[in-house]
């Protein structure tokens, strides 16, 4: 009973003059308040679904595979024989510190892929590297694409390595 007596005041104040005006402004706000968190919520999933294709194991790349290896794992893999070491970040960040033997390649860097076409045998393992993880998924994955067979990936990048 106590809705109904609410609805019926509440038809009654937007009876009154001046109240539709304040209304259609209310249902105005609303909207825009729903606009907004529909667009956040699509901004968020988009983000979380774009970025969980980042670190796969290949399945979408043409004959290749890519893995992600923790830092004991990959310093394992970086021992064996043929493995080609890449570090993907800047010349600067290279400079400042780096795992022993890796040859740099920008992967930001316009021309990575011609770079990494000349100086990377196809047919080797390569492992790759950066700062956090997130460089190095981009370049695991075009190098992938450009047809290298076996791709390892850092996982947490030189942050990782540095911390194990």
């Amino acid at each position: 009973m106590d809705s109904l007596v609410d609805n019926a005041n509440l038809i009654t104040e937007y009876l009154k003059p001046g109240s539709l005006i304040l209304a259609r402004h209310r249902i105005t706000e609303l909207k825009q308040i729903n606009m907004k968190r529909f667009v956040f919520a699509l901004f968020f999933l988009t983000t979380v679904f774009s970025c969980q294709g980042q670190h796969g194991n290949g399945a979408l790349s043409s004959g290749g595979s890519s893995t992600v290896l923790t830092a004991n794992e990959f310093k394992t893999k970086i021992a064996q024989k043929g493995v080609q070491l890449v570090d993907v970040r800047t010349a600067r960040e290279f400079a400042s510190g780096h795992i022993s033997g890796a040859k740099n390649i920008d992967a930001m860097a316009p021309g990575f892929e011609n770079q990494a076409g000349s100086q990377l045998d196809k047919n080797q393992p390569v492992a790759v590297y950066c700062r956090s993880g997130v460089r190095s998924a981009r370049a695991a994955g075009t190098l992938r694409r450009m047809g290298f067979k076996t791709v390892y990936d850092l996982k947490g990048g030189y942050l990782a390595w540095m911390a194990q």
